[in-house]
């Protein structure tokens, strides 16, 4: 039992990568610009300031540095900060758990009776 559980933990890291590279590809190669929507709205941003935001978030490496980069970050559970929100991402994900566990377990419960 203990060596099916070591090789399906195995076989989940190149799933796990796998899907973790398809999420960043998916949000880097959008045509959208993350600088463009983060100062939306702000007419007094000159080109150099964007060009300072957009290397203070790394988005004028090669992408195979940034996804090297992304992954540190995540696995160090530094998801950055919410555009939207102003505040960590990973704070936001666990403020929200208690309410999504509260759905999450009677929902198993029910699934497992029935």
């Amino acid at each position: 039992m203990g060596r099916f559980i070591a090789r399906r933990l195995l076989q989940a890291i190149p799933t796990l990568f796998g899907i973790m590279l398809v999420t960043f590809l998916l949000t880097r190669l959008s045509p959208s610009d993350p600088v463009q929507l983060m100062v939306a709205g702000n007419f007094d941003i000159t080109v150099e300031d964007k060009a300072a935001l957009r290397h203070s978030l790394g988005l004028d490496e090669p992408l195979p540095v940034q996804f090297g980069q992304w992954l540190l970050s995540a696995a160090r559970l530094d998801l950055g900060n919410s555009f939207y929100y102003h505040r960590p991402v990973t704070q936001l994900i666990f403020e929200r758990i208690p309410n999504t566990m509260q759905y999450t377990i009677p929902s198993l419960i029910l699934a497992v009776v029935v």
